[in-house]
């Protein structure tokens, strides 16, 4: 696992060199960025938020949110706590029968 100023990534996945399935522990708050696909993060362990535009979401385990493309988000870990999840990068909104 890589270090980050939000805690660890490791890359499990990658296509043409670009991530295509992540998993991240939060210790801290990550910084706002923005991605040119959509983004599902699946939460496995902990809680916090996920804020994405305008939208907060509280998260904990087994919750999922899917940010769309170009769109400002971070993830914070609930205070004094760890978050951690896999990222998932993907051309096309999810479609759950």
């Amino acid at each position: 696992m890589k270090s980050t100023s939000f805690g660890t990534l490791d890359i499990l996945l990658q296509d043409d060199d670009q991530p295509v399935i992540e998993h991240l522990v939060f210790e801290n708050s990550g910084r706002g960025h923005s991605h040119d696909q959509y983004e599902t993060f699946v939460v496995l362990k902990g809680r916090g938020k996920v804020i994405s535009g305008e939208k907060e979401y509280s998260v904990k385990a087994g919750s999922q949110v899917t940010i769309p493309p170009n769109t400002t988000h971070w993830m914070e870990p609930a205070p004094a706590s760890t978050m951690e999840g896999f990222l998932w990068y993907h051309e096309k909104p999810l479609e759950i029968n």
